[in-house]
């Protein structure tokens, strides 16, 4: 009775353990289909341009297991570039091209750009600064109070790069954007800057007699090695902009960027995986439904002082080659 006993134990367990031990080994073969063939896309907050990309490049590219674009929501430049760099399922990231500047320059993270690579620019925002009427230049604000925006956004760092490339010296406040702009009402502080496309919705509320304009900020010099000439029209904003006049000002290149992943790396195939859908593909996402930005993007250009990465400029290559064949 006994040995029967332990038999029957035995193939009780048998049974309780096999299914167990079948459901284990599925559970590790779902996980690794559904984690190979993944690239996550860091881009910006809900309603910015940025993260609309990313959504669109999910849909217009992911393709079941064997490519999925997953779009992540970031908390910032400064967090989003150290989320590229160091967070676990970061591949790419949707950020302006002078947070690089800015993290080399102010060697933030010294040698970065030998570890990022850019797959293509993604457009151009301007830089908006607003300020009372009583400031007739960007220079008139030397030692005034002028918000550049929380710390870890592009913004700030876009105003830090150029105020410094200017030689202006002013006393910078961080609130966020829609604060800022009711301290410029109580006159708490005389202007504000913020890097955006034209028209931004928050400078469309501004009223034509509350005594406020846009200041003109040269794409000269120091700062013409990061930016590019660009402007705003009265069509833009006609109550901030008189009829038929231009307000000059820096264009703020946007990039899809990579870490720099070695070719014989799993995740540098992935990535290599996406960019050549990305270029071949290019016309799905001038499509009715994506955003109107990629009709206006030159994906071929480059962008000054950021490498692109290997995978792109193998898909640009054979994209030429096609088309002189």
């Amino acid at each position: 009775m006994m040995r029967n006993a332990s038999l029957l134990g035995l193939l009780m367990a048998a049974s309780i353990a096999g299914p167990a031990v079948a459901q284990s080994e599925l559970v590790e073969t779902n996980r690794e289909k559904v984690n190979k063939h993944v690239v996550g896309l860091m881009a910006g907050r809900p309603g910015s341009t940025d993260l609309d990309q990313a959504y669109d490049l999910d849909i217009a590219f992911s393709d079941g297991y064997d490519l999925r674009i997953v779009p992540m929501v970031s908390q910032g430049s400064a967090k989003e570039f150290e989320d590229l760099l160091y967070l676990r399922g970061v591949d790419m990231a949707i950020i302006q091209h002078d947070v690089v500047e800015f993290m080399d320059q102010y060697q933030i993270y010294p040698g970065i750009k030998g570890s990022v690579r850019m797959i293509a620019p993604l457009g151009t925002e301007q830089y908006h600064l607003l300020a009372r009427k009583d400031i007739q230049s960007i220079y008139d604000l030397a030692g005034k109070k002028v918000n550049f925006g929380r710390a870890e956004t592009g913004t700030s760092m876009t105003s830090s790069v150029v105020f410094d490339a200017l030689g202006i010296s002013v006393d910078i406040t961080n609130f966020n954007h829609k604060i800022a702009l009711e301290k410029m009402r109580k006159g708490e502080i005389v202007a504000m800057a913020r890097t955006t496309g034209a028209p931004n919705s928050l400078f469309e509320g501004v009223g034509a007699d509350e005594g406020f304009h846009f200041l003109s900020v040269p794409a000269s010099g120091a700062v013409s090695g990061t930016y590019s000439e660009s402007s705003m029209s009265s069509e833009q904003y006609p109550d901030l902009i008189a009829p038929g006049q231009l307000i000059e000002t820096v264009g703020v290149a946007t990039v899809l960027i990579t870490y720099n992943w070695a070719k014989d790396h799993p995740r540098g195939q992935t990535v290599e995986q996406f960019t050549k859908r990305f270029f071949s593909g290019y016309e799905k996402l001038l499509e009715d439904g994506f955003h109107e930005s990629w009709q206006t993007i030159d994906i071929s250009e480059g962008i000054p002082g950021i490498e692109r990465h290997w995978s792109a400029e193998e898909a640009l290559r054979q994209i030429r080659v096609g088309s002189s064949s």
